[in-house]
């Protein structure tokens, strides 16, 4: 992917989403580069691929219908701007969400994931509640 190809770059967008929407962990390595960081506003926390490949799969097995909708992607010169909102159905919430992606060779180098936690607040409980039940057991 060139970098001076907006099409491919919003397809990389695209792949991202889809990958995140499958719960697809291969999917998702393949769209991040080996060394890609991985930000959000929500904990201040950097993230690995694979931090971030486990984070996905956990969160496809205890919450249900988690998905990326209304996703809108736009070329920058060196990578993209994703906005879309974040739903689930169990526990249920939705979240305006936005993401910044800097890109090389075809793979996302970097990423910065912006969320408002007040809508993530349902999420947040329910991730608590699991944790907890785990440690219980």
């Amino acid at each position: 992917m060139s970098l001076d190809d907006p099409g491919a770059t919003r397809a990389l967008a695209w792949e991202l989403m889809s990958a995140v929407n499958s719960g697809d962990g291969e999917r998702l390595r393949a769209v991040y580069s080996p060394d890609v960081r991985i930000w959000h506003t929500f904990d201040g926390l950097e993230q690995t691929r694979e931090e971030n490949v486990r984070t996905l799969l956990w969160m496809h097995a205890h919450i249900a219908g988690v998905r990326y909708e209304q996703v809108r992607a736009s070329a920058t010169e060196d990578g993209f701007v994703a906005q879309f909102v974040m739903r689930a159905d169990e526990p249920a919430f939705e979240a305006p969400c936005m993401v910044r992606a800097w890109c090389a060779d075809g793979r996302i180098t970097r990423l910065e994931e912006y969320v408002d936690s007040a809508h993530t607040r349902p999420l947040t409980d329910h991730i608590a509640e699991v944790r907890a039940a785990a440690r219980r057991s």
